[in-house]
């Protein structure tokens, strides 16, 4: 699958669990003694809204490439309209969590490689930090 079919799908997939994410954040906002986090934020206890409303790594991520809205969703769109970007992410797709892998696409694409970075950092080491630590996919 190319970059461009992952967003479609993510688009899809985002919007089905943007009724969850949305749910959780009103809930927070209005229930009693809370002042909500706001799907950018992070609680009280330093968690992200994401990894908070979510209990998986699909599902963090699904939250966080929300769009538009989620908190990565300015990130998502960077990259989608830098064509480096895109080679990156699909070169990445295919290294599953090897990071000399990941490392050798963003050499070979060096114009895509701050807006790939920017939009990993969101997710995966901001957004989902917790529910996707086990993956290692942090760039930091």
């Amino acid at each position: 699958m190319s970059f461009r079919s992952d967003l479609m799908v993510l688009v899809i997939l985002a919007a089905v669990a943007q009724v969850a994410c949305l749910e959780l954040q009103t809930t927070n906002s209005s229930g009693a003694g809370g002042a909500g986090t706001g799907a950018s934020g992070s609680s009280s206890s330093g968690v992200s809204f994401c990894d908070a409303a979510t209990n998986s790594c699909d599902a963090c991520v699904m939250c966080a490439l929300q769009f538009p809205g989620g908190p990565c969703s300015a990130q998502l769109y960077t990259c989608s309209l830098s064509t480096a970007c895109s080679n990156i992410y699909d070169c990445a797709a295919a290294c599953m969590d090897d990071g000399m892998c990941i490392e050798a696409c963003m050499a070979m694409y060096p114009q895509g490689v701050m807006a790939y970075v920017n939009l990993n950092a969101c997710v995966y080491c901001t957004q989902c930090a917790t529910e996707c630590a086990a993956l290692n996919l942090c760039l930091d």
